[in-house]
C-alpha cells in the first residue's frame, strides 16, 4: 500500500487519498457488476472514487456492491472525483518515471537467453 496524501477539493473538503492495495482491488472487483467490468470509464471512476479513504478526516469504507459505489461517487461529486482522478494520474506518472530509471537488459542478452 502506498502512503496517503491529503488534498482539498474545490468544495473545501479534505480528502485523504491512497492507492488501493492488491487485496483491496481484488475485493473491489468482486463488487463491480459483470456488465461494467469492460467499461473503462466506469472502472476509472470507480477506482478513483475508492482511492478516497477519508473525507474531512471521516473514514470512507470500501464499497462492497454497485449501490455503495454509486453512493460514494455521488458523495464525492464532480469536485471530489476530479481530485481523485488527478491523484490516480499523478501516481501513474510516478510509476512511469520510476520504470524509465530501471536498469535495462541489453538486447543481446535477451536474444541469447543469458
Amino acid at each position: 500500500m502506498g502512503e496517503a496524501i491529503v488534498s482539498t477539493d474545490a468544495s473545501g473538503r479534505r480528502l485523504t487519498l491512497r492507492v488501493l492495495s492488491a487485496r483491496e482491488r481484488f475485493e473491489l472487483f468482486k463488487a463491480i457488476p459483470n456488465e461494467q467490468q469492460g467499461n473503462l470509464s466506469w472502472m476509472g471512476w470507480t477506482l478513483a472514487a475508492c482511492s478516497v479513504r477519508a473525507i474531512n478526516d471521516v473514514p470512507v469504507p470500501m464499497p462492497t456492491n454497485e449501490k455503495e459505489i454509486a453512493a460514494l461517487v455521488a458523495q464525492l461529486d464532480d469536485d471530489g472525483i476530479e481530485v481523485a482522478q488527478q491523484f490516480i494520474i499523478d501516481r501513474q506518472d510516478e510509476r512511469a518515471a520510476r520504470a524509465k530509471n530501471l536498469p535495462r537488459t541489453p538486447a543481446s542478452e535477451k536474444a541469447s537467453g543469458s
